[in-house]
């Protein structure tokens, strides 16, 4: 039957409460996550939202504050960095998909510009310049 549930992408991560996990410990804990994804015939992220949403009734939040390599990583600020929960980087259409963030290391060196969001965070590392 046709059913309708927002999935929890995986790539930009997602946060269950230790009461919903629990909760979902009869379609997830052991093999039986394997076996839900099986049945349904979706990935593992839809899995979750599948659980949560259509076994258990509960509705998903869509968060802004997760970030996928599937979005337009240029559109986050500079300055909104320190907010977000995650952060991602990747290929889209032949070119490298990453937030724009001006640091300490060249695009080069760091194309991710994980380093240079970690150095602005945390400049007391020691290999931080």
């Amino acid at each position: 039957r046709e059913v309708h549930f927002w999935f929890a992408t995986g790539g930009a991560g997602f946060c269950l409460s230790r009461r919903l996990a629990e909760k979902m410990a009869p379609w997830a804990s052991g093999s039986r996550f394997e076996q839900t994804s099986a049945k349904i015939r979706l990935p593992d992220d839809c899995t979750v939202g599948f659980i949560v949403e259509e076994r258990l009734g509960v509705s998903m939040v869509h968060s802004s504050l997760f970030h996928s390599h599937l979005e337009n990583l240029l559109l986050i600020s500079h300055s909104s960095v320190p907010q977000q929960v995650t952060l991602s980087y990747g290929m889209f259409e032949n070119k490298l998909n990453s937030i724009e963030f001006k640091g300490s290391f060249s695009k080069e060196d760091d194309p991710s510009r994980f380093k240079s969001v970690h150095c602005a965070l945390y400049p007391l590392t020691s290999w931080c310049p």
